[in-house]
């Protein structure tokens, strides 16, 4: 959403011209095995799975109000880079896509090459549930729906305010609602050649993670 709001800047003069539309938006939620007895305001020194560095739902949103709530403690870039922070907040993590010559913690519970792409078996929403449902991870930052319905009763989410709920409450316990993701294009070009261009990419493939 950030970068939404940037690119519509005067010196950038870009605009939205079609979003993802899909049956139900992502909630990014903190799962946790159900029993495993800490909160929201525990979580330093445990370990971590995400779906992928600098995504909404897995980095950008959960990180983002851990430091707003102070249970990660970052004075801005001018000290640290914000992964430091993280890495040191975390015992041990999986951030796909993360620079693992710099931030080795943020790789250490991954289980491939730690790229946010499928050489990396904890990649994407999925790939950070089963970090976390193989205990490489104590909690893991992913949408919503990454948790499959026939497994749903043996996690919990974390709450903001310290609780705990099922992960059927992730409407009223998550970080945010994800906004869709969105192709963007110059304010001056020919819109009839952007929707020509797009008509020739099968629906599947416009959004997926390899486009």
């Amino acid at each position: 959403m950030e970068q939404m709001f940037t690119g519509g800047l005067n010196n950038y003069l870009l605009r939205p011209i079609i979003a993802e539309k899909k049956k139900e938006c992502c909630y990014a939620v903190a799962a946790v095995k159900a029993g495993s007895g800490f909160n929201i305001n525990e979580l330093k020194g445990k370990s971590s799975c995400h779906s992928c560095y600098q995504r909404s739902g897995g980095w950008n949103t959960p990180i983002g109000k851990l430091i707003a709530t102070n249970k990660i403690t970052w004075e801005g870039p001018d000290e640290m880079p914000v992964e430091r922070a993280v890495s040191e907040f975390f015992s041990s993590s999986c951030v796909p896509g993360v620079s693992k010559p710099k931030y080795p913690n943020l790789c250490k519970a991954c289980q491939g090459d730690c790229s946010c792409s499928h050489n990396e078996k904890y990649f994407g929403d999925d790939g950070a549930f089963q970090c976390l449902k193989n205990d490489n991870g104590q909690v893991a930052f992913v949408c919503h729906h990454a948790i499959p319905e026939s497994e749903r009763q043996n996690y919990e989410l974390l709450c903001m305010d310290g609780s705990r709920k099922s992960v059927e409450d992730y409407k009223t316990c998550n970080f945010a609602r994800e906004p869709a993701r969105t192709v963007i294009a110059r304010t001056d070009t020919d819109l009839q050649y952007v929707y020509d261009v797009l008509k020739q990419i099968p629906a599947s493939d416009l959004f997926s993670s390899q486009a």
